[in-house]
């Protein structure tokens, strides 16, 4: 036998913390994850698919600083898998498009969580800086005053990441449903459900119940997007005055309509997306239970820090199987 068709065998590398919470795989290749750490391993085969080589090794290597800790994972792919697994075959093709399409929503939710730490840790990092040096003045300005210089940057991240989010959403729901075309808008996604699957009615009131936010973060991208041709764009202000002597933070907002806190808003869309996902996945794959056994969707209302995964599924037993013991 060749090395490349022997069993393969992962080990943590040295200085990886914790231990493999699951390994999940993608069809070309799996992703293994650790309390904090993702790591990519490629099979022979997905290397050297034409089998030109005898001795091609697997390869893996570490893709990511999150693992199955980071909520944004654990309630994306990982429930996903813990899903589908239960419902599909390994091989099933749809299992892997929708595991493939979990796997890119929680990858656009990680760019934009890391585009949120950074914003904050460079507030924060303003911040010290001006505290530090508020007695020192040149004149009868402030030797130093807050700014972010990326701001505007982060801004966009926020908002391209936020609209590419709910435009994957949009369109996982064709690997659940029949549609004439994958959406991605909200309101033309939902017209499509209501009229022709009428019965699919948890996921009509899901999307009529997130249809207003996601139309709000539409409408600031296309704000910011169009800033040149608009008379409403969107304004992004950063440090200032407030009162005569308190800072204010960076806000932003649609001209006329008042302004919010950057990065508070930021963090609302970050966990608005995240439930929206969950809601709209789980909606979604109660289609396809079967009929028997009987399964439902349980809330984890104490789930483990190392996977904390909100959202199980359970297969439910009749009666007739209980133990009669108990």
């Amino acid at each position: 036998m060749n090395s490349r068709d022997e069993a393969g065998s992962f080990g943590l590398p040295e200085g990886e913390k914790g231990e493999i919470i699951t390994m999940i795989d993608f069809g070309e290749f799996m992703e293994v994850y650790t309390e904090q750490s993702t790591y990519k391993l490629m099979t022979p085969d997905s290397i050297d698919p034409k089998r030109e080589h005898q001795n091609v090794p697997w390869v893996y290597t570490k893709i990511s600083d999150f693992g199955a800790s980071n909520p944004l994972v654990a309630n994306t792919v990982i429930m996903v898998n813990e899903f589908l697994r239960q419902l599909y075959s390994n091989e099933d093709s749809n299992r892997i498009q929708i595991i493939s399409k979990a796997r890119d929503i929680k990858n656009v939710l990680l760019n934009y969580l890391l585009s949120l730490q950074s914003l904050i840790d460079n507030s924060n990092s303003e911040i010290k800086k001006f505290i530090e040096n508020g007695s020192v003045m040149n004149g009868k300005a402030h030797a130093y005053f807050p700014q972010l210089k990326e701001l505007d940057g982060h801004a966009t991240d926020f908002l391209i990441s936020a609209k590419r989010c709910i435009q994957e959403i949009s369109v996982m729901v064709n690997f659940f449903l029949p549609l004439k075309s994958k959406h991605g808008r909200i309101d033309r996604l939902l017209k499509d459900v209501k009229t022709n699957h009428q019965d699919a009615t948890m996921l009509i009131n899901v999307l009529k119940e997130h249809l207003p936010m996601c139309e709000h973060i539409y409408s600031f991208r296309n704000a910011q997007e169009h800033a040149a041709t608009t008379d409403a764009p969107l304004i992004v202000n950063n440090f200032s005055f407030e009162n005569g002597n308190e800072i204010n933070p960076p806000k932003w907002g649609i001209k006329g309509q008042g302004f919010k806190c950057v990065h508070e808003e930021a963090n609302e869309i970050l966990w608005f997306l995240i439930t929206f996902f969950e809601e709209v996945f789980l909606s979604c794959v109660s289609l396809v239970f079967p009929t028997f056994p009987k399964y439902e969707i349980v809330f984890n209302e104490n789930p483990v820090k190392k996977n904390p995964v909100r959202y199980r599924l359970h297969l439910s037993l009749p009666d007739e199987f209980i133990n009669k013991e108990q």
